[in-house]
């Protein structure tokens, strides 16, 4: 007895006459764009946004990026409650901060997704939404790192560069002979 190799369900055949029709993300609101921006000038990379609004009641987006250390992901974080803060968007729950691996800022309609790499790699959300349209973000054109640009993100406080230190004076005491 031979086994076909492939079997065809009634549902693909249903599917094959009535194709959904495609998804189209809705237009972001303002103050996300506002929020990506800020997640952008703190360098996120590889942003992501999705509309999972058509296929899930969780939130109508998510946001995700990734960092390049613990202290990075949180600096993202924090730029985006602190884009949030005098909104009526703040994060109803924020989750993974002390960790500094993934960090979920859940905002109702938008759900932010603050991944290290290896974690964005290992839960491959992009994978887990792949039927959710991605939404096009109008990125700022690069600008070339410099020699004072921490890779983190974080600014120098003035007047010192990375790697300057302020000079430490140490007093010693003189043993007695």
């Amino acid at each position: 007895m031979s086994v076909p190799a492939t079997v065809e369900t009634p549902g693909d055949a249903l599917q094959q006459e009535h194709p959904q029709p495609a998804v189209v993300a809705p237009p972001t609101p303002e103050w996300l764009e506002e929020v990506i921006a800020a997640i952008l000038s703190k360098k996120g990379s590889d942003l992501v946004v999705l509309y999972i609004g058509a296929e899930s009641t969780i939130a109508d987006y998510f946001v995700i990026v990734s960092g390049r250390s613990d202290r990075h992901i949180r600096a993202i974080g924090d730029a985006v409650r602190d884009e949030l803060k005098p909104t009526e968007h703040r994060p109803a729950f924020v989750h993974g901060y002390d960790a500094g691996q993934w960090i979920v800022l859940d905002c109702y309609d938008v759900v932010f997704h603050v991944f290290s790499r290896e974690a964005r790699e290992h839960y491959r959300l992009e994978r887990l939404w792949s039927k959710c349209p991605e939404v096009p973000v109008a990125l700022p054109p690069a600008e070339p790192a410099g020699d004072d640009a921490m890779a983190d993100g974080y600014d120098e406080p003035e007047g010192m560069g990375q790697g300057d230190f302020p000079p430490v004076e140490y007093e010693y005491e003189e043993e007695e002979e």
